[in-house]
């Protein structure tokens, strides 16, 4: 049962991962111009306050993901390259490795690693990146 729980947070954790990273893409700003109409410079001014913002906004994201990479360097982790069905199956394996040991490759399935007492602290389409809890 626990396993199915880790499970099931883990896959929430991936879902909110990919929607922050799909929206911290767009930018949009207000105002819209078309060629040979006159540009108002309050509308120009806008357009740019709105890029400065989202542009503050991205610094303060950026800062954040150094500092945690920054406190991940120096902790022991395991990194798994899933395969599509790792998640799902009990019986699917991932190549993984622990930072501690990055020559020795195992192949473990997603409850093994569960088992292992891990968070999860990164997920993309490419890899799972675990942090072994410390006391």
């Amino acid at each position: 049962m626990k396993t199915k729980v880790s499970q099931l947070a883990v896959m929430g954790m991936v879902a909110v991962a990919m929607t922050a990273a799909a929206v911290a893409d767009q930018i949009s700003v207000p105002n819209q111009f078309i060629a040979g109409t006159t540009a108002r410079a309050s509308e120009v001014n806008q357009n740019f306050q709105a890029l400065v913002q989202e542009s503050n906004a991205q610094d303060l994201r950026i800062q954040a993901l150094e500092t945690s990479n920054a406190f991940l360097m120096n902790q022991d982790q395991l990194l798994c390259r899933p395969s599509s069905q790792w998640l799902f199956r009990a019986d699917e394996v991932s190549s993984c490795y622990r930072t501690t040991e990055p020559y020795v490759t195992q192949r473990l399935a997603f409850s093994e690693v569960m088992a292992m007492d891990v968070v999860l602290v990164e997920a993309s389409d490419d890899y799972f990146r675990f942090v072994f809890k410390t006391e």
